[in-house]
């Protein structure tokens, strides 16, 4: 098992990358892009995360509009989130945490407890 993680940490691919990168609208994408999308992923979140590296990545993977207030409408795998351009060059926590959900794995519904129980 040690091997497993030696090997990851020596490509720098962590098993939410590697989940990233196995959805099927991501095959395109350029070293740049990846490396955006690692720097999402991995924990703890990190604070230098550019605005226009993670438009970049949105617009390789997804569509993007740019709305007449400014905010932009991203929809990528069938999920559609509003986002607001950053005040600095860098994306904030919040935006963090709602790249994650948008680019992470996609979640299985919960099991219904009837069905459980059967």
């Amino acid at each position: 098992m040690a091997s497993f993680y030696a090997r990851d940490a020596m490509w720098g691919l962590s098993a939410a990358i590697m989940s990233f990168v196995s959805q099927p609208n991501t095959t395109h994408l350029d070293h740049h892009h990846l490396s955006t999308a690692e720097t999402i992923l991995s924990h703890p979140v990190s604070h230098n995360i550019e605005w226009r590296d993670v438009l970049s990545l949105l617009e390789a993977i997804g569509e993007v509009n740019e709305e007449h207030n400014g905010k932009f409408k991203v929809t990528v795998g069938g999920e559609t989130e509003m986002l607001d351009r950053p005040r600095g060059k860098d994306v904030g926590e919040q935006m963090v945490v709602d790249l994650r959900r948008m680019l992470g794995p996609p979640v299985s519904p919960p099991r219904d407890c009837a069905s459980a129980e059967t």
